[in-house]
């Protein structure tokens, strides 16, 4: 970056609170590393946040499939609901082993990129601060320089010394500046080859989930079609039957006298004889 020494330099350093082509290079890096920091905090807390709710409804899909089981398992009167249902529930197992392995790649794989970050925001916002701080010194170089010139002019000896000064100064900034465009460079580069990265592989990531999720859930509701309700009901009312048969009996004899009983079993006694 070219600046030209003497008398015209003040035009080009912008003295008074002017903006300095060293400023303004600070203030963008700065407000890059400001912006990553808050916004790839937040996207790593709602990532961690979503797989714990995926986390959560596994274990929710878990305890659905052990009532369910214990459910088929307790059912003797069905026995079409009880095959189907325990196959259900190996279908829906096998969902929320899906769920675990989604949410356990998130945790592992995705989120951890996002851990650099902390630090490497702190390490470009260090070098805006070296920046600013010889800038700040060539500036002050620098108007000591205006304040020499005004005084005792461009010839003596005091200001040439303060010249060499200042262009020592200004050397120093433009390599810091240099640094922090390099370090900028490297920092915008990897944020976005990362985030490209992160975000494509929590795609890869939901996709596989909900197609082995489509497969499996098909395959659950293919159960449900078998589910032969028709068969369970009569199978039930069949059980009724047989023991609204048996109930009737017992009634019989609790009402009739022992005595007939009696005579009934000697009766078919000498029936049989006969």
């Amino acid at each position: 970056m070219a600046i030209i020494f003497g008398a015209a330099s003040s035009n080009v350093s912008g003295q008074n609170g002017a903006v300095t082509p060293v400023d303004y290079q600070c203030r963008i890096m700065l407000g890059r590393a400001t912006n990553v920091n808050k916004h790839f905090s937040l996207i790593f807390q709602t990532l961690s946040a979503y797989a714990r709710k995926m986390a959560a409804a596994r274990d929710k899909g878990d305890d659905l499939v052990d009532i369910l089981t214990s459910y088929a398992e307790s059912e003797s009167y069905n026995p079409s609901a009880r095959q189907q249902l325990l196959e259900f529930t190996h279908w829906m197992a096998l969902i929320q082993d899906f769920r675990h392995i989604s949410a356990t790649r998130i945790m592992s794989k995705i989120i951890p990129p996002f851990h650099k970050y902390e630090d490497s925001t702190k390490a470009l916002k260090q070098e805006v601060k070296k920046c600013q701080a010889v800038s700040e010194k060539s500036k002050h170089s620098l108007d000591t320089l205006e304040k020499i010139r005004a005084k005792s002019g461009e010839t003596s000896s005091l200001y040439h010394a303060t010249l060499d000064n200042y262009r020592q100064n200004h050397t120093e900034t433009m390599h810091q500046l240099q640094l922090l465009r390099l370090h900028g460079k490297d920092f915008e580069e990897n944020k976005l080859h990362d985030l490209k990265a992160i975000l494509h592989n929590f795609v890869v990531s939901e996709m596989i989930f909900h197609c082995r999720a489509l497969e499996t859930y098909t395959a659950a509701a293919r159960c449900l079609q078998k589910w032969n309700t028709e068969e369970d009901l009569k199978e039930f009312l069949t059980a009724c039957d047989a023991m609204n048969s048996n109930e009737n009996t017992d009634v019989v004899r609790t009402e009739l006298p022992r005595w007939w009983w009696h005579h009934q079993g000697c009766a078919t006694v000498f029936r049989n004889r006969r």
